[in-house]
């Protein structure tokens, strides 16, 4: 009996403390799921599966038996916390998250494209090997990848950001011949002579990945969609994604609503970078969008294409939590689905180790993935 309270003390150190863990007691079990890829980057964890069920049967989880048993857990979480404080000072969110500098750039070229209505900014890593274009969210521009920019091109990838028209170092050269974003990231492509990429964008970049997808399969070699809201046309998961967020969300500065809490409280000098990042991305709010891509996007026309695709996350984000990525891989079947614990809606940014392996995990076989059921 001791020792089932020994192990059930040190399962729950190892949860308050972001660790995993492989032991089961009775009717507790803990951490080492089967299926379960968890990898400890700064901290934290990381939930990722290939398919619809068995991301569902092997999410990290707690299962308990016997009366009364969370009356005993919550005494317990905090009589740890609370000890834990009186022994040292330590923030827990020290452990969690170690700030990160962001490292020394490759040399990269820089230019603008013409595209239908504007001149887009660029930077180029150059090389030979296969393109990654990344698109950036609408609360930043083509200088947010400066975790991601030299860790891909030494993966031995030619590199390529941008900032959207009207977005940093972008303009708007005609206003009336505008065209969608997607239909800009096509001149991009044709102007640069990339022929087929990998195709990375977060939160609104991915909306237009998504869009390119639909309307130009035969240029990508992958797309990954990370952190976003997509662009798919269903009427269900639009409510049901609306319904998520109080109309008063909006009014919060941009770094509440995209960076998660345990970063915000963990590493305030990058939340500050963040935040300068995203004001210096500001122009001419009247174009920023510009007009809808055309077409329709739709689960049908994804699923013929069968481009393979990597769903990203944080655990953390309020635009799009666990449960509506989910959604999205249970429609796209072959698709791989990956959480990120603690980061929220900018998880490029707030857990980049994790972000840059998990994506050149998939780059390096980004064929569809399926797990077979029991």
């Amino acid at each position: 009996m001791a020792e089932k309270w020994l192990v059930l003390i040190d399962c729950l150190v190892d949860w308050l403390c972001g660790r995993s863990h492989d032991g089961s007691v009775g009717g507790l079990a803990c951490g080492g799921e089967q299926g379960v890829i968890g990898r400890k980057v700064r901290g934290m964890r990381l939930t990722m599966c290939n398919d619809a069920n068995s991301c569902r049967n092997t999410r990290p989880t707690w299962s308990f038996s016997g009366p009364g048993v969370w009356g005993f857990f919550g005494v317990l979480v905090m009589w740890l916390g609370s000890t834990a404080a009186s022994a040292q000072e330590v923030s827990p969110l020290a452990e969690l998250l170690t700030p990160l500098p962001i490292p020394a750039q490759v040399a990269a070229e820089e230019g603008h494209v013409k595209v239908a209505g504007a001149s887009l900014w660029y930077w180029d890593t150059g090389g030979e090997g296969p393109a990654v274009v990344l698109v950036h969210p609408g609360t930043g521009s083509g200088l947010i990848w400066g975790y991601q920019q030299p860790v891909f091109a030494k993966a031995g990838y030619r590199v390529i950001g941008y900032s959207r028209k009207n977005y940093r170092h972008s303009m708007i050269t005609e206003p009336a011949d505008l065209r969608s974003d997607m239909e800009d990231l096509h001149g991009l492509n044709q102007s640069l002579g990339l022929g087929k990429f990998h195709a990375i964008g977060s939160a609104a970049g991915g909306g237009i990945v998504m869009q390119y997808a639909a309307a130009h399969p035969e240029k990508l070699l992958s797309m990954t969609i990370a952190c976003s809201l997509g662009s798919v046309h269903d009427p269900a998961y639009r409510k049901a994604s609306a319904a998520l967020r109080p109309a008063s969300f909006n009014n919060l500065p941009a770094e509440v609503r995209e960076l998660g809490p345990c970063y915000r409280a963990a590493d305030p000098e990058g939340v500050k970078r963040w935040a300068e990042l995203e004001r210096k991305s500001r122009s001419d709010d009247r174009y920023r969008v510009g007009p809808p891509a055309p077409g329709e996007v739709t689960w049908e026309k994804l699923n013929a294409i069968g481009i393979p695709t990597l769903l990203l996350g944080g655990d953390a984000d309020m635009y799009t939590p666990p449960p509506m990525l989910e959604y999205f891989h249970k429609r796209l079947p072959g698709s791989r689905m990956a959480i990120i614990q603690g980061a929220g809606h900018s998880a490029y940014w707030e857990q980049p180790q994790i972000f840059n392996r998990t994506v050149l995990d998939f780059l390096g076989d980004p064929s569809p993935k399926r797990t077979t059921g029991d």
